[in-house]
C-alpha cells in the first residue's frame, strides 16, 4: 500500500520509513505541499498521511483541494499535526487524525483504520 506522505520535516519521514518496515506499507516522501498533484499523478499512491504546518502551502487548503480533485476525492487522508484540531481535519474530509509526535503503534493502528472500508454502522 502506497502512503504518500506529505511533511517538510524529512527526520519525520525517515522515522515514518522505518515504522512501516516489515508491514504492508510503503512510504513515498514528499517534502513540497505544491508538488503533490503532479506526485499523486506519478505514484498513484494508496493513502495520504499530510502535515498542515507547511511551509510553501497551508495544509488546510490543500486538504480541501485534495479532495476536490479526482484523485484525491476517495483516497484515505490522515492529517498527521502537532495542531490538535482533529474535528477541523474531519470537517475538512480527513479520514483520520495523528496528534504529533507519533509512534510505530499510533501510525499503523491509523493507517490501519483509514484503510478499512466503511461500511454500515462503521465510525469512519
Amino acid at each position: 500500500i502506497r502512503v504518500l506522505v506529505v511533511d517538510d520535516n524529512e527526520d519525520l519521514i525517515h522515522f515514518y520509513r522505518r515504522y512501516v518496515t516489515n508491514t504492508r506499507y510503503q512510504i513515498i516522501p514528499l517534502t513540497d505541499g505544491e508538488l503533490i498533484f503532479e506526485t499523486m499523478e506519478e505514484t498513484r499512491p494508496d493513502a495520504i498521511i499530510l502535515d498542515v504546518m507547511l511551509p510553501s502551502v497551508d495544509g488546510w487548503e490543500l486538504l480541501t483541494r485534495l479532495r476536490q480533485h479526482p484523485l484525491g476525492r476517495s483516497l484515505p487522508i490522515l492529517v498527521c499535526s502537532v495542531i490538535q484540531e482533529e474535528e477541523l481535519a474531519r470537517a475538512l474530509g480527513a479520514t483520520g487524525y495523528v496528534k504529533k509526535p507519533v509512534g510505530r503503534s499510533s501510525l499503523l493502528r491509523a493507517l490501519d483504520a483509514a484503510m478499512r472500508p466503511a461500511g454500515p454502522g462503521s465510525t469512519e
